[in-house]
């Protein structure tokens, strides 16, 4: 909750104290002051992250109804031109474009719009842009805006998801940039003349499930000073969610030139590819580079499994033991998500997993193991009610470790709850 600056909390008792003996200064004053210094405040806060959605609908509201769809781009463009104070709130701009929206005949005047509200921001410190389909070259209404926002010195977070065409050079304009995401982008070399061709470095690297061609081309890149133009090793937070055994060269490249590495967040999806990227495979990697000296945070996110008859945590046991011993881990989340009617009762590596946590991490100090339903049931099934007595009958060592702030949840849907 806001508070407010005690300044003004002064004035405003000091005239209320006043206000009985002196008719020319009502309570009311004070209340109009609390209320003027408090918008101020719910400006900032409610302004700071400005989310622009475009969904297309077939669906027409009949007349009688006395409305019409409205873009998002239109009510932020008006809302900014009625009140362009709120220009000056705004720290965090995300814009999101279905693949159907660019086929529509509203693209290129909400585009223009867009780029028109682009060019009021000054204090922008976090762009998204998530468009699939969208030509970065080839939308000339909307490139002096991006070119805009990409040269604010405020700028330190940017994500860009869907786009072709993306002028790997245009990624130096941002000089402050220390965070930089991204999923389904297509390079190319193709870039206006006398771009800053420098080699930037990132303190946190977001990469999706189509990303590592990219991210091989950007590190790959050699500046005209002869450095690489991506500096992996000022790269402390990596997040990758590869599925693809095409992706297996780009993470043991990634995971070779962190040296700084922090944390490490791995999503996968059990996987589209059998012989796909695995948590194991990439455990592997990690114990032959030298992130396992630096690494303090893993997490492990599996958000779908095929086989629902074995255990639940099957493979994650061998996995963890590749690393045990030889890390400075002080923090691991495991997470997996089924689907609610699975059985998972063939396999027993539930203890096997509570001791490679236990002794294989000397510096752990939080461990928190999530299983999470898919579909929800108000039924509770077999499995989460064996469920309920897992942390002492499967982990008896984690759950007797003071060192260690051990926490098994289990999730339904938006609902999540501490099995103690």
């Amino acid at each position: 909750m806001a508070i407010l600056p005690l300044d003004v909390v002064d004035a405003i008792v000091d005239t209320l104290a006043r206000s009985e003996d002196d008719p020319s200064l009502p309570a009311t004053k004070a209340c109009s002051l609390a209320c003027y210094e408090y918008s101020v405040i719910c400006r900032k806060r409610i302004f700071a992250h400005i989310v622009v959605n475009q969904r297309t609908s077939q669906y027409t509201p009949p007349p009688k109804f006395g409305w019409q769809h409205r873009s998002t781009t239109t009510t932020l463009h008006e809302l900014l031109h009625k009140s362009p104070e709120i220009i000056n709130h705004i720290r965090s701009l995300d814009y999101n474009r279905p693949a159907d929206f660019l086929l529509t005949d509203d693209i290129s005047q909400d585009l223009e719009l867009f780029a028109e509200t682009l060019v009021k921001l000054t204090r922008l410190e976090s762009f998204g842009l998530r468009c699939f389909g969208f030509e970065w070259n080839d939308t000339p209404s909307l490139r002096p805006g991006l070119l805009h926002i990409l040269q604010l010195p405020t700028l330190i977070d940017l994500y860009v998801e869907g786009v072709k065409g993306f002028c790997l050079g245009e990624l130096a304009l941002p000089r402050n940039l220390q965070e930089f995401g991204f999923d389904g982008l297509e390079l190319t070399s193709d870039c206006p003349q006398g771009l800053r061709d420098a080699q930037i470095k990132l303190r946190r690297l977001d990469l999706g499930p189509y990303s590592s061609p990219a991210i091989v081309q950007m590190c790959d890149h050699i500046c005209t000073n002869g450095q690489r133009f991506i500096d992996l090793t000022t790269v402390e937070e990596l997040t990758i969610r590869w599925f693809y055994s095409s992706d297996a060269a780009a993470s043991y490249y990634l995971l070779s030139h962190c040296e700084s590495l922090t944390s490490l967040r791995y999503f996968n999806s059990d996987t589209p590819d059998p012989s796909g990227m695995s948590f194991d495979s990439l455990s592997e990697m990690l114990a032959l580079s030298t992130a396992t000296k630096t690494l303090k945070y893993l997490e492990i996110d599996t958000i779908y499994k095929r086989d629902m008859s074995e255990d639940i945590y099957h493979g994650f046991a061998k996995a963890l033991l590749k690393l045990a011993n030889n890390n400075v881990i002080e923090e691991i989340k495991i997470a997996i998500f089924i689907q609610m009617m699975s059985d998972c009762d063939r396999g027993d590596e539930w203890g096997t997993l509570d001791t490679a946590l236990a002794s294989g991490f000397r510096n752990l100090r939080l461990c928190s193991v999530t299983v999470g339903f898919i579909q929800d049931s108000p039924v509770v099934s077999g499995l989460e009610e064996a469920l309920m007595n897992v942390r002492e009958t499967q982990f008896p060592k984690l759950s007797s470790n003071r060192d260690v702030l051990f926490e098994f949840v289990l999730q339904k849907e938006n609902r999540s709850y501490s099995v103690s």
